[in-house]
């Protein structure tokens, strides 16, 4: 809108500020600092300004403001305290399942709470507020735009997604592509970018849990892969019947024979717990499976450790899938 009203006055700018530089949708800061020395007494427009501050990497040099300082102006001003003062605040994020029943119908849904004393910048806080049948959401959709938007805060970016995530594993919308970006993100990761991962490894098409599947090995190979995000997410994704468990098993295996082994362990070392049968009771559909996928992850990393709940399913009579897997694994684990 900027862009058009300027067009509009006949007015015009040398460039944007905000166009990336780097890999991830970031800008270099000197090459934002000489884009403001070119506009010379000109200025510059305002939510351009606010997403090229959002697009400074996050440990940008104070030698920066410095010379933000010598170069005066409001804008300069700007990204010298944009700097100084660390940028956007990292906003605590929590996500749950909240579940409507209308008339026999039963939806499950993400609900994610942001702390109210992290804000947006208006401009950016109105577009990924924008919602399934707003006029916007004609020729701009989320997935394409926010990794973007907010590339050093991809667990806040992923807070706004996850809302369609869990109803697009139903549907056809490319959920497993949408997640990629966020596993590539130069900013840190953590339980709600796992959770839009996880997510979107329960979609309906192949091909899109494949992507989350790519996905989910950049997570592994990141510094701070939040494995115990990820296990959590397929615990309350499968517990709370918003995810087929073996539609994920099926994307954890393919990642363990791509040598993510130990990452997929550390997921599953989380999620089993909540997974597997009480005293008593029948286990799930696909838990076999699943078993057979952390027995072939744990052996490879030569994991060691206590499972809660798995020795008393290891104890139990029978020669199903579930008990062979639950004792192989038991044996692994122990001596």
């Amino acid at each position: 809108m900027e862009i058009l009203c300027l067009a509009a006055e006949g007015d015009t700018r040398p460039g944007l500020l905000a166009t990336p530089t780097l890999p991830g949708h970031l800008v270099d800061p000197d090459t934002l600092l000489t884009r403001l020395e070119a506009l010379g007494d000109r200025e510059p427009l305002p939510a351009d300004l606010t997403q090229a501050l959002l697009r400074l990497p996050r440990d940008a040099d104070a030698s920066v403001a410095d010379r933000a300082d010598k170069i005066g102006g409001t804008a300069a001003r700007a990204v010298a305290e944009w700097i100084r003062g660390g940028g956007l605040p990292d906003p605590v994020i929590e996500w749950t399942i909240r579940v409507h029943r209308d008339h026999g119908y039963t939806e499950r849904e993400a609900a994610v709470t942001m702390d109210p004393g992290v804000r947006l910048p208006d401009s950016v806080d109105a577009l990924v507020r924008l919602s399934p049948g707003d006029d916007y959401e004609r020729w701009i959709h989320p997935r394409d735009v926010w990794p973007g938007v907010l590339p050093g805060h991809p667990e806040a970016t992923a807070a706004y997604l996850l809302r369609w995530i869990f109803d697009w594993a139903e549907q056809t919308e490319p959920a497993g592509e949408a997640v990629i970006p966020l596993a590539l993100s130069p900013g840190p990761v953590g339980p709600v970018v796992a959770a839009a991962v996880v997510g979107a490894m329960g979609h309906q098409r192949a091909v899109q849990r494949s992507a989350a599947g790519e996905a989910f090995l950049a997570l592994a190979g990141r510094p701070d892969y939040p494995g115990a995000g990820v296990g959590d997410a397929i615990r309350r994704l499968v517990t709370g019947e918003v995810t087929k468990l073996n539609r994920i098993t099926g994307v954890l295996s393919q990642s363990a024979d791509a040598g993510a082994h130990a990452a997929v362990w550390e997921a599953l070392s989380v999620a089993l717990p909540g997974l597997l049968p009480e005293e008593g009771a029948k286990p799930r559909s696909g838990l076999g499976d699943l078993l057979g996928v952390a027995v072939k992850s744990a052996r490879v990393c030569g994991a060691k450790g206590k499972v809660p709940g798995l020795a008393e399913l290891a104890a139990r009579k029978g020669s199903s899938r579930v008990n062979l897997e639950a004792r192989t694994l038991l044996k692994l684990l122990t001596e």
